[in-house]
């Protein structure tokens, strides 16, 4: 080969990938710049978590967990995190709801996803929660669990991101109802007395139960002599609720002064009272939580025809759980004739917890 002739055609090429490159640098710098990630929006969310009252050791423990959000925002990748008390162990979530959830190897942190975050916002997402309560805690321990919920977002309010709840480990019991009746016919325009005895008949404490009364039509509010119980009223119905603890041998006396009106439709009336308990959880022979008894109104001077008994009222809805954890699921005095007053017989106990799992 002619040197001569080759070192132009080396310098030609040489010059040709220099200006390829040239082009292809252009190229790159007059192209768009790849979009950078819009930062997610802040959210603000809530967590909720309502334990059992009480639960027996070797028995099993109901939580509820969940996550609701003080803005409109949809979380990105939201997700819940229960950690367990010692002494407490994962066993399972409720089929169907939102998200699934797993542990860790020892059972007591549970993380719970939400495959349906847009239920967040609408504060319809909802979990339940099954875990086991070791056969060895001591009765009267009390276990706390704590429930974290997060996501991708930025949280405005990370304070209320954090929510506790505690029961009491107690051993099962039998809770018996006996009743003192009115000892005389009524008569109309006086008030009906009569005393609710609530006993633990043992072998374990009673950490909480209520009392529910239904009546007929004749029931118009009055004087409960609570015994430390919380009561309130419905219509046609009493309440009365006591967060404990009741020790074995221990009972609680509703004592009740109830009003009556001076009608006629009341004299010679027979009527029925029935009485059933919710809880507790452990009772060991329900078959005694309900009673009914009936007393008359005393017939009217003269001699007129009693009204016929009407049938026995029923108390066997219970009053509705709360989503949350505090006492505002139901209230006291509600709106019906008459207003019930309590006396409270005992002191230094916490007032009732209105929640998912009280009654």
């Amino acid at each position: 080969m002619n040197p001569g002739i080759a070192a132009p055609v080396r310098v030609r090429l040489t010059r040709l990938a220099v200006l390829a490159a040239l082009i292809a640098a252009a190229g790159a710098a007059l192209a768009p710049a790849p979009a950078r990630a819009e930062p997610l929006p802040p959210v603000d969310l809530l967590a909720l978590l309502t334990a059992p009252d009480e639960a027996a050791p070797g028995g099993t423990a109901l939580y509820w967990i969940n996550m609701t959000s003080n803005t409109r925002v949809v979380p990105t990748n939201p997700r819940l995190v229960l950690t367990l008390p010692a002494g407490v162990t994962y066993r399972s979530t409720d089929p169907g709801d939102s998200g699934p959830c797993t542990a860790n190897p020892a059972g007591s942190v549970v993380t719970c996803t939400v495959d349906r975050p847009a239920d967040i916002p609408e504060g319809r997402h909802l979990q339940r929660i099954t875990a086991a309560v070791d056969a060895d805690v001591p009765e009267g321990t009390v276990l706390t669990a704590t429930l974290t919920v997060e996501s991708d977002n930025p949280e405005l309010v990370p304070a209320d991101n954090t929510k506790s709840d505690s029961f009491t480990a107690y051993l099962p019991s039998d809770l018996k109802l006996t009743v003192i009746p009115p000892g005389r016919p009524v008569v109309p325009g006086q008030p009906v007395r009569y005393t609710i005895v609530a006993r633990n008949q043992g072998p374990g404490t009673i950490g909480h139960f209520a009392v529910a009364e239904g009546f007929e039509g004749w029931y118009i509010g009055g004087d409960v002599t609570t015994g430390g119980a919380d009561c309130f009223t419905d219509p046609g119905r009493l309440v009365c609720d006591l967060d404990g603890p009741l020790a074995p041998g221990a009972e609680l006396r509703l004592e009740h002064v109830l009003p009556t009106r001076a009608t006629d439709d009341l004299w010679g009336l027979r009527t029925t009272v029935g009485v059933q308990t919710y809880g507790p959880i452990n009772d060991t022979n329900p078959a005694n939580n309900t009673l009914s008894f009936s007393f008359r109104f005393a017939a009217k001077p003269g001699g007129s025809p009693s009204p016929s008994a009407s049938a026995s009222p029923s108390v066997s809805a219970s009053p509705s759980p709360s989503q949350s954890s505090g006492s505002g699921g139901t209230g006291r005095n509600r709106s019906v004739p008459g207003a019930l007053r309590t006396t409270n017989t005992s002191s230094g106990r916490r007032p009732p917890r209105r929640t998912a799992t009280s009654l």
